[in-house]
């Protein structure tokens, strides 16, 4: 009988426990997901299109460099 009784004491503070822990959960995924909406409202970076002569050699694939050398 005594066994029960711990069982169950240990159970409820096990569900006690948990219903402390899950706000800070929720906390966090509320965090992520209005930075993940931030992100995809932010603005996009402009890239400016450059033609394949333009690039830099430092820049271009390596095997360009090694057709341009021959």
């Amino acid at each position: 009988m005594g066994k029960l009784i711990r069982l169950k004491r240990e159970k409820r503070l096990k569900t006690i426990r948990r219903e402390m822990v899950e706000p800070i959960y929720d906390k966090k995924n509320a965090a992520k997901l209005a930075i993940q909406e931030a992100a995809l409202a932010a603005t996009k970076p402009l890239l400016k299109s450059t033609r394949s002569g333009d690039v830099p050699p430092a820049l271009s694939p390596p095997w360009k460099s090694r057709l341009l050398s021959e």
